[in-house]
């Protein structure tokens, strides 16, 4: 895998927040009534329906981590990297990107009627539609609704629509190691614990063509104030 030349940075740093802003956006917005997962003709385990039941009340949560990123288009394979920060309240979200050697870098805020990228070089861009903003200014369309719940493990919650993925397998606590929904394959690699409950470290998403891997530094729930 190479790295990004000058001339293709732009272009690979506006995809993050793509990906990123579907990790997120559909937070924004509640459409079905907390629920404890199944798994498929069995009890979820205890543990993991004690997890899963408090994740899916929480209104505040934050997390540092670094995340990394592989295009692959037309035979060839481009990669770049960089450091996360990420901060939900029930009013809005809000990211901080910062590439790694300082080469890009950007801002973006969303709530329940508005989304808001700002980019490295000052470029502003704002719609009412997250979906619209997306795919016009960042040229890329992703499951909005989905990546929220995806990156907690979770596959129901307040932001969930129904049928968010299909587990595909899990480990011996009840924790999804692989998920998948149409094109996209969600792992699991690695979990952390935090006041008690269990949060992904190390996650993988991937679709044809695309592959971001984030590793989770840090988390903080509610409950937990440090930074």
């Amino acid at each position: 895998m190479k790295c990004i030349d000058s001339n293709k940075l732009r272009n690979v740093s506006r995809l993050i927040p793509a990906l990123l802003a579907s990790l997120f956006l559909s937070a924004c917005a509640s459409s079905t009534k907390p629920g404890v997962e199944l798994l498929p003709g069995a009890e979820t385990p205890s543990t993991e329906a004690r997890r899963v039941a408090i994740l899916q009340q929480q209104q505040d949560w934050s997390f540092k981590s670094r995340i990394s990123i592989r295009i692959e288009e037309n035979g060839s394979t481009e990669g770049g990297s960089g450091n996360l920060r990420w901060k939900q309240s029930p009013q809005h979200t809000e990211l901080n990107f910062h590439a790694a050697f300082g080469r890009a870098a950007w801002h973006l805020i969303a709530g329940p009627e508005q989304a808001k990228v700002t980019l490295a070089d000052g470029s502003v861009y704002v719609d009412s539609d997250v979906q619209r903003l997306l795919s016009r200014q960042l040229g890329w369309d992703v499951p909005v609704s989905v990546f929220s719940c995806w990156l907690r493990g979770l596959v129901v919650a307040p932001e969930c629509p129904a049928g968010s993925a299909i587990v595909v397998n899990r480990d011996a606590q009840g924790r999804p190691l692989q998920l998948r929904k149409n094109e996209w394959q969600v792992r699991f690699h690695s979990w952390s614990i935090v006041d008690n409950l269990s949060l992904p470290k190390k996650i993988e998403f991937s679709a044809p063509g695309r592959k971001f891997v984030l590793v989770i530094k840090q988390w903080s729930l509610s409950n937990n104030n440090s930074n």
